[in-house]
């Protein structure tokens, strides 16, 4: 290089790749940062490919210590307050769930035989081990459907204790459906309070690859009614997310987003 007294253009490749294999030299930083930008560019390609980010939210975090994250329940129904009389006291519910974060890593060793022995630039796909990261991500955030992890309540997340799961395995259909929006609309608070209702409206539909076409057939068939008892009413109501990283290849949700 010009800047330090030396041309490269008269280095040979083994000169160039023995210096840059020398603790000494400022080559292990440039091929590092070289390395890393690769990485990072295949990481973001497929990043932006993750769907399942409408269902994550992200934090950060100082630590590793384990996260405490506690809801709180909703506000008790209001009542009608006589004149003169005293506001009565009402209770919320709470719960809590922890968490914490987790390292992974894998080392790759390249040795300066490797790299002059690469005449068919196979270590140019360094750029698509990016992608790993990526596959990590989304196998972390599926594995929370795969395995129905229990919760601080000692029920699985998705459990007939909660309210969130269907007795009998059903097939999507649109009958499916409607019972699966009834029962969000009518899914409780902590509390459980008498004739008090959450009233959620699904917004995704989440499927495994298998059930995708099904998924879209009944979302956006045009059934050309004969009768009001014969329309579709799930035609674009919801969005679609479909992942192979969902193992049931007959299990499917409904989210409020």
């Amino acid at each position: 290089r010009e800047s330090l007294g030396e041309n490269e253009r008269y280095h040979d490749k083994q000169e160039i790749l023995t210096r840059a294999f020398h603790t000494t030299s400022d080559f292990p930083e440039i091929l590092g940062n070289v390395a890393k930008q690769k990485l990072l560019t295949s990481y973001e390609a497929l990043a932006v490919k993750q769907n399942f980010w409408p269902l994550a939210k992200q934090r950060t975090v100082t630590d590793f210590k384990p996260v405490r994250t506690v809801r709180m329940g909703e506000l008790p129904s209001l009542e009608p307050l006589a004149e003169g009389a005293e506001y009565s006291y009402g209770t919320v519910g709470e719960t809590k769930e922890e968490y914490c974060i987790s390292t992974y890593g894998k080392a790759l060793g390249i040795t300066r035989q490797m790299v002059m022995n690469d005449d068919l630039g196979a270590l140019d796909t360094l750029g698509s081990w990016g992608g790993a990261i990526s596959r990590l991500e989304s196998a972390l955030f599926w594995n929370i459907f795969n395995t129905n992890q229990v919760m601080s309540d000692g029920k699985k997340l998705f459990s007939k204790e909660h309210n969130n799961k269907s007795d009998l395995s059903q097939d999507l259909t649109i009958e499916a459906l409607s019972k699966a929006r009834i029962a969000m609309a009518r899914q409780q608070g902590l509390d459980k309070r008498e004739n008090e209702f959450l009233n959620i409206v699904p917004e995704i539909l989440i499927v495994p690859v298998e059930l995708q076409t099904q998924a879209e057939q009944i979302l956006s068939r045009d059934l050309y009614p004969q009768s009001p008892n014969e329309t579709n009413p799930f035609k674009g109501a919801f969005n679609i997310i479909s992942t192979a990283w969902l193992k049931d290849p007959k299990a499917w949700y409904l989210s409020a987003g």
